[in-house]
C-alpha cells in the first residue's frame, strides 16, 4: 500500500471495530498495523491466485479475527467473469483497453448489504475499503442500505464502467455519498499533486466544484483514492493536515 494510505489508517483504526477490505489482493498492512486491537476483519478477494497468497499471509498472524472470502463484491448477488489482465470484472479499464484473458467460469459475487444481512443485520462496518479496478461504484451502490452507518470509506475513484445506457462518472460517487460524508483525496506520493509539490498534506477536500479538476487529471491516466468521513465524525480530532477544496 502507499504510505499516504497507511498514514491515514494509523490515525483512524482505533475508532474501528469492524473493517471490510474489498479487493484485498494479498495486502495485510492494515492487520499488521492494528495487531492486538480486537478488530474484526473481513477480506474479500475474487482472484483465486491472489486469495491463495492472502490466506498464507494471514495464517502467519495468529490471534487476529480475520474472515477471508474468495468472492467478489458487486451491486447485487450473482456470478461474474473475471479478467486477469485488467484484474477486474471489467474487460476494459484505464490500464487495459481490452483484456483477452477471461476466467473459464463465472465467480460468485455478493452485495455488501446482502453479506451484512447474512452475518448479522446489526453489524456496523466502521471502515470500508474498496479497490476493485474501476468497479468500486457498484460495490458502494450495493451497500446503500447500510452505508450511512460507516464511519470511514476509502475507495478508488474509478470511472468509465458501463452503467445502464451510460458510464459511471465522478458525480455518481458524489451523489451517493456527499449528503452524509465529507470527501477527501488521500495523499499519494506518486500523484502529480504531491509529486509536483502542488500540495503538502494528508488530505485534499472535495466538493462538487472539484469534479472538473478530477476529470482533467483522469484524462491523463491519473487515479485517486478517496476517503469519505461520516459527517457525524469530528474530523479535527485526528489531526489530519487538510487543504482544498481541489480546484486545479
Amino acid at each position: 500500500m502507499l504510505e499516504g494510505e497507511l498514514e491515514i489508517f494509523r490515525k483512524i483504526y482505533t475508532e474501528c471495530k469492524v473493517i471490510f477490505d474489498v479487493g484485498a489482493r494479498y495486502d495485510i498492512d492494515y492487520i499488521e498495523i492494528s495487531k492486538g486491537s480486537n478488530i474484526k476483519y473481513v477480506l474479500f478477494e475474487i482472484n483465486p491466485k491472489f486469495f491463495k497468497k492472502l490466506t498464507k499471509k494471514v495464517l502467519k498472524i495468529p490471534g487476529e479475527d480475520v474472515t477471508l472470502e474468495n468472492i467478489g463484491v458487486a451491486e447485487k448477488n450473482g456470478e461474474m467473469f473475471y479478467y486477469y489482465d485488467s484484474e477486474s470484472v471489467l474487460q476494459s479499464t484505464t490500464g487495459i483497453h481490452s483484456s483477452t484473458r477471461r476466467s473459464s467460469q463465472a465467480f460468485q459475487v455478493t452485495s455488501l448489504d446482502s453479506y451484512v444481512k447474512n452475518i448479522g443485520a446489526d453489524t456496523t462496518v466502521d471502515f470500508l475499503k474498496t479497490d476493485i479496478e474501476e468497479y468500486d461504484y457498484f460495490a458502494l451502490l450495493g451497500f446503500s442500505k447500510n452505508i450511512k452507518r460507516c464511519k470511514f470509506i476509502q475507495f478508488e475513484l474509478g470511472v468509465g464502467a458501463p452503467f445502464g445506457n451510460r458510464r459511471v462518472e465522478n458525480k455518481d460517487y458524489f451523489d451517493l455519498l456527499y449528503a452524509c460524508f465529507n470527501l477527501f483525496i488521500v495523499k499519494d506520493e506518486n500523484n502529480p499533486l504531491w509529486k509536483g509539490g502542488v500540495y503538502i498534506c494528508h488530505l485534499i477536500s472535495l466538493d462538487y466544484g472539484s469534479i472538473p479538476s478530477l476529470e482533467r487529471f483522469q484524462k491523463t491516466g491519473v487515479g485517486f483514492n478517496v476517503l469519505a468521513v461520516n459527517k457525524k465524525i469530528e474530523i479535527e480530532k485526528f489531526d489530519f493536515d487538510i487543504l482544498g477544496p481541489l480546484k486545479v
